[in-house]
């Protein structure tokens, strides 16, 4: 608290008057902090020596919602969709494995997807072979789609949403590692209440 005296002398005749005034500086109000959502990083790229497989490590690293929590739903569960570059009609096979720490639970996760979008299939949206397995043995359901604008999905949950973080590796399957087109962006996390939410 400062105080500011000021004296003002005004005349009326022979009268004066003087008074102060008392300001008080209040300590300011930072926001909440910016948490970010997944990035995209320049991932590791492997290749085997005939170039017909590639890993790509790291092509999510995700850490809990952008600007924190809704107040009262820190811990409530949510499932988890990550968006792939991965296409259909693209006659793609693919590997992705999750690995990471759920603070919610007090354990590690651990998530492999696999799966063939195949151009001839007579069902739109098929995932021909395809399985999703909880290797960290914590029986968190997992599965993977086709989503609207025909990209692949990974999603798992439920899960208590506080403080979760991961990362996502990449593994090109039998048809070749030049089918999908990796860039920064093209991956996404987006967090739902709803079992039922597809994008």
């Amino acid at each position: 608290m400062k105080v500011l005296p000021r004296l003002i002398k005004q005349l009326f005749g022979s009268i004066t008057i003087a008074f102060s005034a008392t300001i008080s500086f209040a300590a300011p109000t930072l926001p909440p902090p910016i948490i970010p959502p997944s990035h995209f990083y320049n991932p590791t790229v492997i290749r085997d020596p005939s170039g017909l497989i590639t890993r790509r490590l790291s092509v999510v690293s995700f850490l809990h919602p952008t600007g924190g929590y809704v107040e009262g739903e820190e811990w409530d569960n949510r499932y988890y969709h990550i968006k792939t570059p991965v296409i259909n009609h693209k006659n793609e096979m693919w590997r992705y494995d999750l690995t990471g720490y759920s603070y919610g639970i007090g354990k590690p996760i651990n998530f492999t997807w696999v799966g063939y979008f195949y151009d001839g299939s007579v069902v739109e949206g098929e995932i021909i072979n395809g399985n999703c397995s909880d290797t960290a043995g914590n029986n968190i359901p997992c599965s993977q789609y086709q989503g609207k604008d025909g990209f692949l999905y990974l999603k798992f949950g439920p899960l208590p949403q506080y403080f979760n973080s991961f990362t996502l590796d990449y593994q090109s399957g039998s048809t070749g590692s030049t089918r999908t087109v990796h860039k920064p962006n093209s991956y996404r996390v987006i967090l739902t209440k709803d079992e039922s939410d597809q994008f």
